[in-house]
């Protein structure tokens, strides 16, 4: 029976995540959206599906303060706070790799889920002034994209942790798209105060290697 409750409660998280993305979100209602999962995570608060939507969706929707308004400057930060927690919550307790994918599948969709965490993080920790969180952040991000490379086959582009689930997919694409990614954020003007220390310049320096490698 315990089996049975936890594919009812699963598939009924899913339900509500796909209503939430494709009724709401996709159209461009991100706060219709978010409230759909902050409801949802009322009935299901260890959900690790959820909770990482929560995040991607409350990211997009905070508003930035406004000048000199004291009130929407502690909103805004009270919220980036609660981004940190839900980002660290799902890095720290999630150990299901299907967890963070979109279509149920290992490996690209969670490298890429990863990897935008990392950086969603680090940005919302330079606005909180914690530039060495912010670095270790960039540096996780660039770890998951410098496995994911790792794990790249020419002569079959079959990322080797998942042949025994019969699971393909080209991991050069991939890399590739996430280098782009991680470059883009590394051009964030949020980061000018940590751009001259070591860390970030060993990122940037290991990820443009890899765009060399992967062009």
């Amino acid at each position: 029976m315990l089996g049975i409750d936890i594919d009812n409660a699963e598939a009924r998280i899913d339900a509500i995540r796909h209503d939430a993305w494709e009724n709401h979100g996709a159209k461009g209602k991100l706060e219709e959206a978010l409230a759909i999962i902050h409801s949802a995570l009322k009935e299901f608060p260890n959900s690790y599906k959820l909770l990482l939507d929560k995040l991607v969706y409350y990211s997009l929707t905070t508003p930035s303060p406004k000048y000199g308004d004291d009130e929407s400057t502690a909103a805004y930060h009270a919220a980036l706070r609660e981004c940190v927690e839900i980002g660290e919550k799902i890095l720290e307790g999630c150990t299901d790799d299907h967890i963070m994918c979109e279509d149920g599948r290992f490996g690209k969709h969670l490298t890429w889920r990863l990897v935008d965490i990392h950086c969603i993080l680090a940005l919302t920790y330079m606005l909180n002034g914690n530039g060495a969180a912010a670095l270790e952040q960039l540096s996780l991000a660039a770890q998951c994209i410098v496995s994911n490379a790792a794990d790249y086959k020419k002569d079959g582009a079959v990322m080797t942790s998942l042949a025994f689930r019969g699971l393909e997919l080209n991991m050069h694409d991939n890399t590739a798209e996430l280098v782009k990614m991680i470059l883009h954020y590394l051009e964030f003007a949020l980061f000018d105060p940590v751009r001259d220390t070591a860390v970030f310049r060993e990122v940037e320096a290991t990820i443009k290697n890899l765009k060399e490698a992967f062009q």
